[in-house]
Formats: C-alpha cells, sequence, structure tokens
C-alpha cells in the first residue's frame, strides 16, 4: 500500500512540475506576444502621425494656396 502511494505521490509531483514547466512557457510567449503587439502598436500610432501631419499640409496646400508663401509649406 505504501509503494502505490508514493508511485501516485511521484506521478502527481511529475505532473505538476510537468504543468509548472508548460505554464512558464506559456507566460514566455504570452509576454512576447504583448511585446510583439506593442511595438506593432506603436509603428501604427507613428505612421498615423505621419499621415496626419502630411494630410494637413495637404490640405492647406489645395484649400489656402496663396498662403503657401507666408507659412513656408510645401506641396
Amino acid at each position: 500500500m505504501l509503494f502505490v502511494l508514493q508511485h501516485q505521490l511521484q506521478s502527481l509531483q511529475s505532473f505538476v512540475n510537468e504543468l509548472s514547466d508548460q505554464n512558464e512557457i506559456l507566460v514566455q510567449t504570452v509576454e512576447e506576444l504583448e511585446r510583439e503587439a506593442n511595438d506593432r502598436v506603436a509603428l501604427v500610432e507613428s505612421k498615423l502621425q505621419k499621415t496626419t501631419l502630411t494630410l494637413k499640409v495637404n490640405k492647406k496646400c489645395f484649400i489656402l494656396p496663396r498662403y503657401i508663401d507666408a507659412l513656408n509649406l510645401t506641396c
């Protein structure tokens, strides 16, 4: 009976160790995905800011062409 309990305990310990290892891998993967997502968000934000600035300049060039020289803008 004692042998059976010891065997069950070892099996459960092994199972818990495997789950711990898998959990660590999962945590690392989620952290990596989070970093990649943050990098992508930052890139999209940067592109959006550049696009917004370009649109503002182009709008001024289209709507207010006589003020281009006064504002030192380029089209």
